[in-house]
């Protein structure tokens, strides 16, 4: 996976003035690949299966199609481009049981993972549209 997004978007991990590219389908975050012979393997992987069944609780279940992410470590000349909080819910909709998972395909310092949880928060309140910041 990790050679398919570096070829992808012309990125040789050897030479860090490349990890910054100018690709069309580089959003923030997300890769605009969504059928990709890697990723397929990935969302099939027993273990990963196995997880998502023990979390749903029955092995009925099927992976979505999700996009790739890429995100090379911040520079004083790169900034990550979307510092706004995301939200992967629509909150004027009910309440769903809904898992998402998140793969890194290299080991990260605890310092720049980028994902945060605010579980208290979400435990505590059901906040209104009209409060938040969705995108």
């Amino acid at each position: 996976m990790k050679q398919f997004i570096c070829d992808y978007q012309g990125i040789d991990l050897n030479n860090a003035t490349t990890w910054y590219p100018n690709h069309s389908d580089w959003h923030g975050l997300m890769l605009q690949v969504y059928q990709q012979p890697d990723m397929e393997t990935i969302r099939r992987h027993p273990a990963v299966k196995q997880l998502f069944a023990e979390l749903y609780e029955t092995p009925n279940i099927a992976a979505n199609t999700d996009k790739v992410s890429y995100n090379p470590p911040e520079t004083e000349h790169w900034q990550f481009r979307h510092h706004a909080l995301h939200w992967d819910i629509d909150h004027r909709r009910p309440p769903e049981y809904y898992i998402q998972g998140l793969i890194y395909l290299d080991d990260t310092p605890e310092e720049r993972g980028r994902c945060a949880l605010f579980l208290a928060f979400i435990k505590s309140t059901r906040p209104t549209s009209s409060s938040l910041p969705i995108r």
